[in-house]
């Protein structure tokens, strides 16, 4: 008689799922939520930006001080771009999703939720590095050759 193992009994067991979804939580939109939010207008996105190359200083007590710092304030514009994410449930999956047991019931919802965050993970990321390129419009990132704080660093030095 052959024993009874876990590899031997494994197929005829139902799977069981926790109930809740666990979402994926390194999609990092740090800028994005350093940035103002309103509705736009106009034909770019125009504010100015300060920007410098000083750090703060030590004194003794008592000490004058004789260096002033400042920094500089320039002109900054971020050109209008689209970004999006697409998804696609097919019928029988929703089906199928609408009367499980688990946080799949609302499958339309987790979808859309995250092609939001995969839309603003790559918006975060574009703020920082993106090409500026044309077509399609993309962010001209902060810190991208010849980018807004790029070019800023440039002439203070």
């Amino acid at each position: 008689m052959a024993d009874a193992t876990f590899a031997s009994v494994s197929p005829a067991l139902e799977q069981r799922y926790r109930a809740r979804v666990r979402a994926q939580p390194n999609r990092s939109t740090v800028m994005l939520n350093l940035l103002e939010k309103r509705r736009g207008s106009g034909k770019n996105v125009a504010g100015v930006v300060e920007v410098g190359t000083s750090v703060g200083q030590v004194f003794d007590d008592g000490e004058d001080v004789t260096t002033f710092n400042n920094d500089t304030e320039l002109p900054s514009t971020l050109q209008w771009g689209e970004y999006g994410d697409a998804f696609a449930i097919t019928g029988r999956a929703e089906d199928a999703a609408t009367n499980d047991n688990t946080e799949l019931a609302r499958l339309y919802l987790r979808k859309l939720m995250n092609a939001r965050n995969r839309a603003a993970s790559k918006v975060n990321i574009d703020l920082y590095t993106g090409t500026g390129a044309a077509t399609p419009q993309r962010i001209h990132g902060l810190t991208a050759p010849a980018g807004p704080l790029d070019r800023a660093c440039a002439r203070v030095e």
